[in-house]
């Protein structure tokens, strides 16, 4: 019953629709526990290319990393503390592409004339790194969107290096092809 009266205040808060349906997701996974432990397994994807990726990419942020640098946070963590998000119920990725490569390399490389969207790759890329190594937590991560829609899941190691695991084994992806 608290689920439902969460969900009201949800309604009307003023949230852009895509946060208000990422709060109203956890608020009823929170149902979901068996012993403590999260039974509600989801996955929250946005497209690299969205206006508000950066804010879904840091939205998982515990209150006491907000503002601190990769290093800062990585010092934070190694004073033993607890950090925990509001939002921690589901799993977070960030959709990208070929073009989006492409982007990243563009500017990583120091090639001039990067244009904005190319800016804008480099930034969640360097968001993603800060927040998936630096807070120590592997999210989020990237889900790589293919032309033939094969999909594969791409965790962020440390910057610059990535690790690529194998496909989706059986899944088409055909489905996800949409952002």
């Amino acid at each position: 019953m608290a689920a439902l009266v969460k969900l009201a205040f949800i309604r009307g808060s003023g949230m852009p629709p895509w946060l208000a349906a990422a709060y109203a997701d956890h608020v009823l996974a929170e149902c979901v526990l068996v012993g403590g432990a999260r039974r509600a397994a989801r996955i929250a994807v946005k497209y690299w290319k969205d206006k508000s990726t950066l804010q879904f990419i840091g939205m998982k942020r515990p209150e006491e990393f907000l503002g601190k640098s990769r290093e800062m946070v990585i010092a934070l963590r190694e004073t033993g503390g607890y950090f925990e998000s509001f939002l921690w119920s589901s799993n977070n990725s960030v959709a990208v592409d070929q073009e989006f490569w492409d982007a990243v390399d563009h500017v990583r490389s120091g090639r001039p004339n990067a244009t904005p969207l190319q800016l804008h790759a480099y930034a969640v890329w360097l968001q993603v790194m800060d927040f998936n190594y630096g807070d120590g937590t592997g999210e989020p991560g990237f889900l790589r969107r293919q032309a033939a829609g094969q999909r594969q899941l791409h965790r962020a190691v440390s910057e610059g290096t990535l690790r690529w695991i194998q496909p989706l084994p059986g899944g088409r992806g055909d489905e996800a092809d949409a952002p």
